[in-house]
């Protein structure tokens, strides 16, 4: 027994190895040391605010099993402090401070509404007011003071992180989770699919009768983030990392210039499939598209990770892959490693691993080189 889940291990390590590889020998090189952190879920809520959490824990006991449900919240001025805080002493060879690219999603629920509709109706509110909501000190100052420090650089998640059509008609159902996370102002249940669809997943859902919707959440959303940031994101990566080739154009009419993604895309479930369909993607402009897509290479994720598993070495040897074949590594480390409010320990632990995750990058090739998103997507578009 014990030889059998040995070699199923080695045989896992072995897949997962020569699929980094096959992933980082396609597309756009270059001969430079570039690292990117994009970091995705900001604005976005999750989880009700902190007096409503013993409610939430009482009503779903299974939430501890789910990293997301444990630690995810909108972050505190003091959450963004010590992450900023952090990226500031560090420089690289060019003097500039590693940026993390903050995915934001613009804007969130507004519940009152919702309900006054009977369910029958969206309603929303921008980001920018749900974080008043959540802590006694706006922390949005301080978003703006990191973007003009160049710590900070929002792109875009989309316009609500749920998808919007399933959420709707189980409470109009009544169904009772859904009916009890609403009056917590949260729609966070521990089971994320319903009828194979991802609740958090905004773009699943291939029927023709959605297409228009989707289409209004990339305008809508790209508009929302004009308004709050004065500018239109140059790229954008979507919710659970499904997005389908249907809406290139919409995207590409927006001013987005580039899709941040994983090594597979997923396709948004058709009548009848019971997995997505993925594609392959590698870095670099695709001609069919005319996107460029940045392939995430790496990920910093110790808040979803066992307590015994080395998430800054593991995060180095990916870096290394991509080194070698003469990608920029592209980081994926999400919010929830970064928030404290729910637990403290989590955000104070894991600032210590970015920490040292940064000297450890200097140290090992003091040549690299810290930019945004955007900073790469213009790289590979001009070579």
């Amino acid at each position: 027994m014990f030889g059998t889940l040995k070699n199923e291990k080695f045989m896992n390590n072995l897949k997962s190895i020569l699929s980094t590889n096959i992933s980082n020998a396609l597309g756009w090189r270059t001969n430079r040391k570039i690292v990117v952190f994009q970091s995705d879920d900001w604005g976005a809520i999750r989880l009700p605010k902190l007096s409503d959490y013993d409610s939430y824990k009482a009503k779903f006991p299974r939430y501890a099993s789910n990293p997301y449900l444990r630690y995810d919240s909108i972050a505190s001025k003091s959450d963004l402090e010590s992450l900023f805080n952090v990226l500031s002493s560090f420089t690289d060879i060019n003097g500039n401070n590693p940026i993390f690219t903050f995915n934001v999603v613009t804007s969130n629920p507004a519940f009152k509404k919702i309900k006054s509709s009977g369910f029958s109706k969206y309603s929303s509110e921008i980001f920018t007011e749900t974080l008043k909501k959540f802590h006694s000190v706006d922390p949005f100052e301080t978003w703006l003071k990191a973007i003009s420090e160049n710590l900070l650089e929002p792109q875009f998640h989309g316009r609500e992180h749920v998808n919007v059509k399933l959420w709707l008609s189980k409470l109009r159902e009544n169904d009772e989770d859904f009916i009890e996370l609403f009056k917590l102002n949260c729609w966070a249940n521990p089971i994320t699919k319903i009828n194979r669809v991802n609740i958090q997943a905004a773009l699943d859902d291939s029927s023709e009768d959605n297409l228009k919707f989707k289409k209004e959440f990339i305008k809508n959303g790209v508009e929302n983030f004009s308004q709050i940031f004065g500018c239109v994101p140059s790229s954008f990566i979507a919710n659970n990392y499904i997005l389908g080739t249907d809406l290139y154009d919409d995207i590409k009419s927006t001013g987005i210039k580039a899709i941040q993604s994983m090594k597979y895309q997923k396709l948004p479930l058709k009548q009848n499939q019971s997995r997505h369909k993925l594609i392959l993607r590698k870095l670099g402009v695709d001609n069919k598209s005319g996107l460029t897509f940045l392939i995430r290479n790496a990920y910093f994720e110790p808040s979803q990770t066992s307590n015994d598993f080395n998430d800054v070495s593991n995060c180095l040897k990916m870096i290394s892959n991509a080194f070698f074949w003469n990608k920029p590594a592209i980081i994926d480390t999400h919010r929830l490693n970064y928030v404290g409010t729910y637990d403290l320990n989590n955000k104070v632990n894991n600032i210590c691993n970015l920490e040292s995750l940064l000297k450890e990058i200097i140290r090992k090739w003091p040549e690299v080189e810290f930019l945004s998103s955007n900073e790469l997507t213009n790289e590979i578009n001009f070579n």
